[in-house]
């Protein structure tokens, strides 16, 4: 699958902690969600094991709109 990150996108995951490769595979393999005011959403729970803003998660919701 060929994805195109604009600029903002590539912000936006970096703030969230989230990478490309992480995306992709939500758009392929994460379940169908809804999201606020009608629109459509994937989303995808990955391992994670590792710190984020001074606390450590096992895991990490990655949603993409």
């Amino acid at each position: 699958m060929k994805v195109k990150f604009v600029e903002h996108a590539k912000e936006r995951m970096k703030e969230r902690g989230t990478s490309e490769e992480e995306v992709k595979e939500v758009l392929l393999l994460g379940a169908d969600i809804s999201a606020k005011k009608g629109r459509k959403a994937k989303e995808k729970i990955f391992e994670y094991g590792k710190e984020w803003l001074g606390k450590v998660y096992s895991q990490k919701k990655v949603m993409v709109i």
